[in-house]
Order: C-alpha cells, then structure tokens, then sequence
C-alpha cells in the first residue's frame, strides 16, 4: 500500500514537475520568441528602407542626368527639385535654383502676372509644349520648349516640367523667314 502511495505521489511530482518545467519554458520562450520576432521585424524593416533608399538613388540620377532641362514645381511656383541640367541652363547652382520662383527666370509668368496660361491643370493632366523665354542668371534670355504635367505625390500637387533650349532652332526659324521675305521681294521685283 505504501508503495502505491509512493508511486502516486511521485506520478504526482512527475507531473508537477512537467507544468513547472512547461512554465518556466513558457515563460521564458515568450521573451525570447518576442526577440526573434523582433529581430526578424527589424530585420525587414532594415531590408525595405535599403531597397527604398537604392530607389531614391536611382530615381535622383536619373532626374540629375536629364539631358533637358527638369524642374518639379509646387502649386505657389517654386522649385522642389531641378536637373543639374536645368540649374546649367539658367547658369545658376544648385543651391541658388530649389525654393526659388519660377517668376525669377519665366519671363511670360511675370508678363501674366503670375499665371501662366500654359500652366497644367491638375484636374486636367494633359501634356503640352509651349514656347517661353526664360532669363538666365547673367539676365541673356533663352528661348525654350517647355512641357509639363500635374502630379500628385503624397497628396501633394506639383508640377513636373521639362524645358528644352530652342535658341538655335529659334535663331535659325528667324534666319529662314528672312531669307523667305528676300526671296518673296526679289521674285515681286
């Protein structure tokens, strides 16, 4: 009798023991698969700010290697971001082109009175090419095709511009249309 006491009793211990040792496994698995989740989480995080920030890198490279002249614009007309191409085309550096109004170097924007009749509707985002003259650093104007589109970037409308140097093109139009008015008055002769 005593022995299935004994037997009983150690069953009981037995068993008391594995709750406590499930207990203390609990208790302290739960920390420790806290941490692992933890550091998988970071690990993530870590791995989709890299694949963010590689985004960002190619996105400014490719906007700063632009061959014509890009400028992103706010809706009060200043500059958020400009091509290094653009910031050559006005002679101007980079730190003296972003936050500055386009009133600085469109001259048809001060001529309206700060509307531009070619500026993009954002409810209406069709592209199209207008003629401008924009005024260098130095004050020399610079005939320029520039086309644009409103854009909607984290609730936020801008105005994402590109803005070709048509001086030549210009030059050699008025160069054309002379000759045509010599030939026109040589052939009335």
């Amino acid at each position: 009798m005593a022995t299935k006491k004994h037997d009983g009793k150690r069953a009981q211990m037995a068993k008391d023991s594995r709750l406590l040792a499930d207990l203390v496994l609990s208790i302290n698995a739960t920390p420790t698969t806290n941490a692992l989740h933890l550091i998988s989480e970071v690990t993530e995080l870590r791995r989709a700010q890299a694949e963010l920030r590689r985004e960002s890198e190619k996105n400014q490279a490719l906007l700063r290697s632009a061959s014509d002249g890009v400028h992103v614009l706010d809706t009060k007309g200043n500059i958020v971001e400009a091509s290094d191409s653009f910031c050559t085309m006005l002679g101007c550096s980079r730190e003296e082109i972003l936050g500055s109004n386009i009133a600085r170097w469109d001259t048809g924007y001060a001529a309206a009175k700060g509307k531009l009749a070619w500026l993009p509707d954002a409810a209406n985002a069709q592209r199209r090419v207008v003629r401008g003259i924009y005024r260098r650093k130095d004050g020399s104007p610079i005939a320029v095709d520039v086309n644009g589109v409103p854009l909607t970037i984290e609730g936020q409308t801008l105005f994402f511009y590109s803005a070709r140097d048509v001086s030549a093109l210009v030059k050699m139009e008025s160069v054309l249309k002379r000759q045509a008015e010599f030939t026109n008055c040589l052939v009335e002769a």
